[in-house]
């Protein structure tokens, strides 16, 4: 099986696709690569930042993307991301999940070279940069589809993932693809050739539909209307007035003169008056500001509900006492995040990369999983085992003794450990490991007891196993 074949199985690809070439050139055609080299190897389009959104932006825009254009929502995103609230939110949520602990699987060889120190960074974030992972995070957050191209690099034989704005992708409706607006110009995206990395985290149809950018947008664009309008109040009527008080006898010359002395009052400013002269300073009774307040309050708390799902974690206050249950609900969305952007690495990334380093390894390529459990779920986990372990010795003895089997396996396999028998390396350090434990109790009283305990419990067990009293 092609590698193509198998990444196409990987992402779900149906019968009914690639019957219809899209239009546009390939990304490896030689007018592609022409154009590329011209601009330095940049495809990406120039990009104009717009300053001022309306609400009837928002509806625009959405209209837009009804056609399959996102030029105009990724504007809208870029714009939002300007928000500091909204920023914070997924920094926090993305740039934290790019440091979690990943669980592997596949083959060995494939997962020690991604792993292996290059410098400051593993094989594997040389290939895959945890900026750009976020980046597109960040994308997906927004309009459930990212977008990564596979750009060749001078002098190693894996590439780099680089983020490409979504703001240039475009989904055809007739042919069922998705095209990217480039300087060279149209080029369809064909997801797992080795060129691209389409991340889809909504419905397999019109995916960017269902994502967070127009509620957050309208949210947005009130939040910063309001703002402006606060600015123009504190502007205007935040400063008290200063006025100037003559007495009724006073001449035009001695009132205008006074005036000029007011109204260049600056800092630390004294005024010697006679009386029936006065200074005085007139502050605005208006309380227009609090509704200004109020509207960007509410469009925080609604971008904190729609990035963080609750607002405890963020604002901490009423409820904090029970925050195992808003973290819970925090540790839920990373995991709806964490879950769909570590398939599309590992079905779209990494089999070429396997296919690039280690040919005879691409049926067991290497695949992961960022480990989204909380340390107070490890802890419990952890416990979990240890009675498990202590457990299975005590029934383990009675089996023994009664001369029945004792269905280990399916124990193991409810609690979700694999049961796999041992490869001849693996037995081998077993037997290292059981040696130190002897060692270890001659050589350390205080723990000679448990030491002694651990080599009994592997005692129990491989005796039950070699009489057949456990059940695999």
């Amino acid at each position: 099986m092609s590698i193509v074949s198998r990444a196409a199985q990987l992402i779900g690809k149906t019968v009914y696709e690639g019957f219809v070439t899209p239009p546009g050139f390939g990304v490896d055609t030689s007018v592609v690569e022409t154009i590329r080299k011209l601009f330095g190897g940049n495809l990406q389009t120039l990009s104009g930042t717009r300053l001022e959104w309306m609400l009837e932006d928002v509806d625009i825009a959405s209209q837009a993307a009804d056609w399959g254009d996102l030029s105009m929502v990724s504007h809208l995103c870029r714009a939002m991301r300007r928000d500091s609230v909204i920023s914070g939110l997924q920094t926090t949520k993305n740039g934290g999940m790019m440091r979690l602990p990943k669980v592997w699987s596949g083959s060995q060889r494939v997962q020690e070279e991604l792993q292996r120190a290059d410098g400051a960074f593993t094989v594997f974030d040389l290939l895959c940069p945890p900026q750009e992972l976020r980046q597109g995070a960040d994308d997906a957050d927004f309009l459930n589809v990212a977008l990564w191209e596979l750009v060749p690099v001078q002098g190693r034989p894996y590439p780099v993932l680089e983020r490409k704005d979504p703001k240039d992708l475009f989904y055809l409706w007739p042919f069922n693809c998705w095209i990217l607006r480039t300087a060279a110009g149209i080029v369809p995206i064909e997801p797992g050739n080795g060129r691209w990395a389409l991340h889809l985290t909504g419905p397999r149809v019109a995916p960017w539909q269902y994502g967070k950018w127009h509620p957050a947008g309208r949210c947005w664009v009130r939040k910063d209307s309001n703002q402006a309008l606060k600015d123009n109040w504190s502007y205007h009527l935040a400063n008290a007035a200063r006025v100037a008080v003559s007495p009724q006898g006073a001449s035009e010359k001695m009132t205008n003169g006074f005036f000029q002395q007011v109204a260049s009052w600056g800092i630390n400013t004294v005024f010697g008056v006679k009386p029936g002269w006065d200074v005085k300073l007139v502050e605005s009774n208006g309380r227009g500001w609090e509704g200004f307040d109020s509207s960007i309050k509410e469009c925080n708390e609604a971008f904190m509900i729609q990035f963080a799902g609750q607002l405890v974690s963020v604002t901490g206050g009423t409820g904090f006492s029970s925050e195992d249950l808003y973290a819970s609900v925090r540790y839920d969305l990373i995991e709806d995040s964490a879950v769909p952007l570590a398939h599309t690495i590992s079905t779209q990334v990494l089999p070429w990369f396997t296919a690039w380093m280690f040919p005879d390894e691409i049926e067991d390529s290497p695949g992961f999983r960022y480990d989204v459990r909380r340390p107070t779920d490890l802890s419990a986990e952890a416990s979990i085992y240890t009675a498990l372990g202590s457990g299975l010795e005590s029934m383990l003895r009675v089996a023994a003794v009664m001369g029945i089997k004792f269905p280990v396996g399916e124990i193991f396999r409810k609690f979700g450990i694999s049961s796999e028998p041992a490869t001849p390396e693996e037995s081998r350090k077993i037997l290292e490991a059981i040696e130190k434990i002897g060692k270890s109790a001659k050589s350390n009283d205080n723990d000679g007891q448990k030491s002694q305990e651990a080599k009994a419990i592997l005692y129990t067990l491989g005796k039950a196993l070699a009489e057949g009293k456990v059940a695999a």
